[in-house]
């Protein structure tokens, strides 16, 4: 915490910490201002400050939004319609199915090199026989499709579609076609990391049932019901495999200990009736049903509590760390309706003094880098666009507040003698609304890539399709690369871009209004108040110029904004409405932090005393700390040299 004052007449100087605590730029209307000017300027702040709370209750309100979309355990139904062509692809029209499986020779060598082994396209072959059930003496022709398989993807997963008389399409643009089954084959890890390949299928003769799959976000959907899933292993051998678990991919953007884990259970998808929407789509001939193939894909969270826990901790410690500045903001505009002199500030302007409540922003935010990653996982998907939009403004604000965080400890590092007291400007206001946007809109086209990535992971069997090899579902545990890894260059150049712009904007104004590139604090080292406190190195958002001071005979004062700007806010004790209050009241500097608990009506905790105030002049407390049995009022400060 801050020295007490005391300290400071007796070293001349308070130490760095006061510098920590400092937030708000403040400034006091003078009579001799125009107005109407003074008035747009007060609103100007007033509406400055609380956008700057709105930001920061924006990952509170995200949390609550991704809480209840199931953001550390999710599934929910996604699949790619047949006149996607995006996503489905046509591969072979040669493969004839009977009874006993494929018919020999039928099936194309692509085809057949489709799988590690010829025993496994086999062994598919007898299964998908016996899941469409094709009587003896009878051929459907089978078509290759894969959805996938590009190497835009990054993943595939082969598509059979089986037709009674003829060869039937992957890719549908002219309404219905009539189907005898329908399969995909994916793969899954078994036996430790030893992949094998997933048949799932539709069969039209068995004319199955049709269920309602309800997510976790409450919406719904309708499914096959008792579809049957069969592993096939690379000799052909074959098993059942209920759970039809695939895509199981571990990712760590928080570390071990919050793993991610996405995962997808193969469904056949029902669509219904109403197919307005579709360009085309594939029909049982004896069940009637329209159907496509799809999955349940989720994720699950390690530990999720635990950063629910620091995110509702860390924001509501951010909560309260700007409660006394809201409450001042909203007595300034109390103030300007009652045209009433006011204290207006910006409180973006004196972050870099408050490094404890930019610490609390950054860790409410950063769950955002877990957000991230899950939201890549629900590309196309039913409230998919609301998880990723919400996830990349917090991961914004994480970024813009983060790097902001980092950039003041560069004012630890020492400074040449010539360039002590001469500073680079910076519009902190300007670089944080700008790089919140600018990071969100930067990578907001990535939803997709992201999520092609996110399946693209290393694989432990994969399908061969036109000379490559494409994961298909079954991937090593150790885990693919964060969604936060891949999206770093653009996150940099947008925050170097927008840094440069508050910059740019600082210098610009301080040029216009004063003709000087960089701003002149030496003025400051006469100021008691100013030394004591501490200045900043190479750069600030802090008004430090002289201009800001306040001409008295040949003294220079700060002004009562300068207070709150280092993080110290003024009461002195209640004077009873029956007694007339002195203009040289002794004015009590506590912590800005502490102005709630000090003004409160009943103090449980008595606010440390930094220093007095008395006629313009710094003196050492009279007491520690507040009188418990004293009320006090929060006061607009006065100068102070």
């Amino acid at each position: 915490m801050v020295s007490s004052v005391s300290s400071i007449m007796s070293r001349k100087s308070f130490s760095m910490a006061t510098a920590r605590t400092s937030f708000a730029t403040f400034q006091l209307n003078k009579p001799g201002q125009p107005k109407r000017r003074n008035q747009h300027r007060v609103y100007l702040r007033i509406l400055s400050n609380l956008t700057a709370a709105t930001v920061v209750l924006i990952s509170l309100v995200t949390m609550i939004i991704l809480l209840s979309e199931g953001m550390f355990n999710r599934l929910i139904l996604t699949w790619f319609h047949q006149d996607n062509t995006d996503y489905w692809n046509a591969f072979g029209t040669s493969c004839v199915l009977t009874s006993q499986g494929f018919v020999p020779g039928s099936c194309s060598a692509l085809e057949v090199n489709i799988t590690e082994t010829g025993a496994a396209w086999g062994g598919l072959g007898i299964q998908l026989a016996k899941g469409w059930q094709v009587p003896l003496g009878t051929s459907l022709y089978v078509t290759t499709c894969f959805i996938g398989g590009t190497p835009a993807i990054g993943w595939a997963a082969l598509q059979f579609i089986g037709g009674y008389d003829t060869f039937p399409s992957c890719i549908l643009t002219n309404g219905s076609q009539t189907i005898a089954g329908m399969a995909m084959v994916e793969a899954v890890n078994v036996d430790g990391a030893t992949g094998a390949y997933l048949l799932s299928m539709f069969a039209d003769a068995a004319q199955p049932a049709t269920v309602v799959y309800t997510n976790t976000d409450s919406t719904t959907g309708n499914v096959i019901e008792n579809v049957p899933h069969i592993l096939v292993e690379r000799n052909g051998s074959a098993r059942p495999y209920p759970s039809a678990m695939v895509s199981v991919l571990n990712s760590h953007p928080l570390g071990n200990r919050y793993l991610v884990q996405g995962y997808c259970i193969s469904q056949f998808i029902d669509l219904g009736t109403d197919t307005v929407a579709f360009k085309g789509w594939s029909t049982g001939r004896d069940s009637q049903k329209n159907v496509v193939t799809g999955w349940a894909c989720g994720h699950r969270v390690a530990h999720a509590t635990e950063l629910l826990l620091l995110q509702a901790t860390a924001g509501l410690l951010s909560i309260l760390g700007l409660a006394p500045d809201i409450y001042i903001t909203i007595k300034g505009l109390q103030g300007v309706m009652s045209s009433k002199p006011v204290l207006t500030y910006d409180i973006l302007s004196g972050l870099e003094r408050r490094k404890t409540l930019l610490l609390f922003v950054v860790l409410c935010s950063a769950p955002s880098l877990l957000f991230v990653d899950v939201a890549r996982i629900y590309f196309g998907t039913t409230n998919g666009l609301r998880i990723w939009t919400f996830s990349i403004i917090s991961l914004g604000i994480f970024f813009a507040f983060g790097s902001f965080l980092c950039l003041t400890f560069l004012q630890y590092i020492p400074s040449l003698p010539k360039l002590r007291h001469r500073l680079l400007p910076i519009s902190v206001s300007v670089f944080l609304y700008a790089a919140i946007p600018a990071i969100a809109l930067s990578i907001n086209g990535s939803w997709q890539i992201l999520c092609n990535l996110f399946y693209a992971g290393t694989p432990t069997i994969v399908m061969h399709l036109n000379g490559k090899a494409y994961p298909c579902a079954a991937y090593e545990t150790s885990g693919v690369e964060p969604a936060a890894s891949y999206l770093l260059p653009w996150i940099v150049p947008a925050l170097v871009i927008c840094l440069g712009l508050g910059v740019l904007v600082a210098v610009s104004k301080l040029y216009y209004f004063q003709h000087r590139w960089l701003l002149d604090a030496q003025w400051a080292t006469g100021s008691t108040f100013l030394t004591a406190c501490g200045l900043p190195r190479w750069f600030t958002s802090l008004p430090l110029g002289r201009h800001e001071a306040i001409k008295i005979g040949n003294r220079l004062f700060c002004k009562p904004s300068m207070q709150a700007l280092l993080g110290f806010a003024s009461v002195t004790p209640q004077v009873p409405a029956s007694k007339a209050k002195s203009d040289e009241r002794t004015l009590h500097l506590v912590s800005i932090y502490d102005l709630l608990l000090a003004t409160a009506p009943a103090c449980v905790y008595t606010p440390k005393i930094y220093g007095d105030v008395v006629k313009n002049e710094l003196k050492p407390p009279s007491t520690k700390r507040l009188d418990r049995r004293a009320s006090y009022e929060h006061s607009r400060g006065s100068c102070v040299c």
